[in-house]
C-alpha cells in the first residue's frame, strides 16, 4: 500500500449494525440510516450502497448536496434531507425525488408553486418541536400550519417527526419522557386533519436501542449504524441486554523518520515535551489536517508491533511524533494505527475522544474526507 495514511472499513461489521437495528425496529418499520457527515467519516457513496445490501430502506441525509452524490451513482431508495435547504434548492427537491422536513408556511408555500411550475408533487415530513427547541414548529403552531399546508396543491404530508434531547441520557429519561409523551399528544391531531396513512418517526440511536414505544413506521439511526453507542450509558445498557454493536473503522499510517534523541531533549512545537530517558522517535505524517485532534498533544498512544507508543509534543497539521523505545524492531513504513486493533491491543474511538476530551461523533465525523478508504 503506497498511502501514508488511510482508512479502513469492514463492511461485515455495517452489515451486522443494520441488521441489528433493523431487528430492534421490527418488521414493519422502515429504516433509514443517517449517511450525514460523509456517512460519519466512513465514505458516503460506498457506505450507503452497504447499507442498501444490508436491508436499509431509506436513507437520511443532511443536505441537498449528499442527495446529489447518492442520485449521481444510480441509487434510487428514498431519500430524507433532515437538514435545512435553501429556497433557491426547491427544484432540486422535485427533480432528485427527495422528501424534506418542513416548519413554516412561507417554504411550504414556496415549496407548492415550485411543484406546479414543475408538474411534481413534494413529499413533506411535519417536524415537530417537542422540546429540543432546534428545527421544527412549535406545538401550538403545528395544526394550524398543517391545516394550511394541507390545502396547498402539489405538495403532500407524508410524515410527522420529531427528535428527542436527551435519549442518550437513560439513567433521567424524564425530559425524553416530556418529549415523547408530547408527540403522542399531537400525532392523532395532526392524522386527523391531513390522514391516518402518515409515515411517524422519532427515533435516532439511543431511543432505537433502548425506548420501546410502538410509536415510529420509520427509525432514523445514526451513530449506532456504523458500531458506536450514543454514550457511555446507553453502551451499558444495550449491552446489558445483549445489544451489540461492532465498530467497522480502523485509521492507520506508517512511520515515517526513526531518532534516538538523549533524556531531557525538547520534542516538538513549543518544547511542551522533554524525554526522561534516552528516547526513539518516530514522526508519523499525521496531524490534525487528518482529523487526528490537536488535543492528542502529550495525550494517548499509537499502536506499533502491537505495543503502545505514546504520543510526544503537540500534534501539528501533517506530523506526530511517538515514543517507539518500547515497541521492539520497528522500520521507516511500518504499519501504525491511530484507531482500532493491532496484535492484542486496540485504541477505540471511545478512547480517542476521551483524551481529546470530546465525543465519539466528533472523532469520526472530523476525518478527512479525501483519506483513502478501504473497505474490506
Amino acid at each position: 500500500m503506497n498511502d501514508l495514511v488511510w482508512l479502513e472499513i469492514k463492511k461485515e461489521n455495517l452489515i451486522s449494525n443494520i441488521k441489528t437495528l433493523k431487528n430492534l425496529a421490527g418488521s414493519k418499520v422502515l429504516i433509514s440510516p443517517c449517511v450525514k457527515a460523509n456517512a460519519y467519516g466512513h465514505g458516503l457513496i460506498e457506505t450507503a450502497k452497504i447499507f442498501i445490501s444490508a436491508g436499509a430502506d431509506w436513507l437520511s441525509v443532511n443536505s441537498i448536496e449528499e442527495a446529489k452524490k447518492i442520485r449521481d451513482v444510480g441509487i434510487n431508495r428514498p431519500i430524507l434531507v433532515i437538514g435545512y435547504v435553501a429556497e433557491s434548492e426547491l427544484e432540486k427537491i422535485l427533480d432528485w425525488d427527495l422528501k424534506i422536513f418542513i416548519s413554516n408556511f412561507d417554504y411550504a408555500e414556496k415549496l407548492s408553486m415550485t411543484g406546479k411550475i414543475k408538474n411534481k408533487i413534494a413529499k413533506v415530513h411535519l417536524k415537530i418541536d417537542t422540546g429540543m427547541h432546534r428545527y421544527g414548529v412549535l406545538m401550538a403552531e403545528a395544526e394550524e400550519l398543517a391545516k394550511k399546508i394541507k390545502k396547498l396543491p402539489h405538495i403532500t404530508i407524508e410524515g410527522l417527526a420529531t427528535h428527542f434531547a436527551t435519549s442518550d441520557e437513560p439513567l433521567n429519561l424524564s425530559y425524553f419522557n416530556r418529549q415523547l409523551e408530547n408527540f403522542k399528544e399531537i400525532v392523532p391531531k395532526i392524522k386527523n386533519l391531513v390522514g391516518n396513512d402518515l409515515i411517524i418517526h422519532c427515533d435516532k440511536s439511543a431511543s432505537l436501542l433502548l425506548c420501546r414505544h410502538g410509536l415510529a413506521d420509520l427509525v432514523r439511526p445514526g451513530i449506532a449504524a456504523y458500531g458506536y453507542y450514543p454514550s457511555q450509558d446507553v453502551a451499558k445498557l444495550a449491552q446489558e441486554k445483549n445489544i451489540i454493536l461492532r465498530p467497522a473503522l480502523s485509521f492507520k499510517t506508517k512511520i515515517g523518520q526513526i531518532k534516538k534523541i538523549p533524556e531531557n531533549s525538547c520534542v516538538g512545537y513549543g518544547c511542551t515535551c522533554y524525554t526522561k530517558r534516552p528516547t526513539v522517535l518516530a514522526t508519523i505524517p499525521v496531524g490534525y489536517y487528518d482529523g487526528y485532534d490537536r488535543k492528542l498533544s502529550n495525550q494517548g498512544y499509537v499502536l506499533v508491533n502491537g505495543q503502545k507508543a505514546p504520543i510526544l509534543g503537540r500534534v501539528c497539521m501533517n506530523i506526530t511524533i511517538i515514543d517507539i523505545t518500547d515497541c521492539g524492531q520497528v522500520i521507516e513504513g511500518d504499519e501504525v494505527v491511530l484507531i482500532g486493533e493491532q496484535g492484542q491491543e486496540n485504541i477505540t474511538v471511545e478512547q480517542i475522544a476521551n483524551w481529546a476530551k470530546t465525543i465519539n461523533y466528533e472523532v469520526i465525523t472530523r476525518l478527512r474526507e479525501s483519506l483513502p478508504r478501504y473497505y474490506i
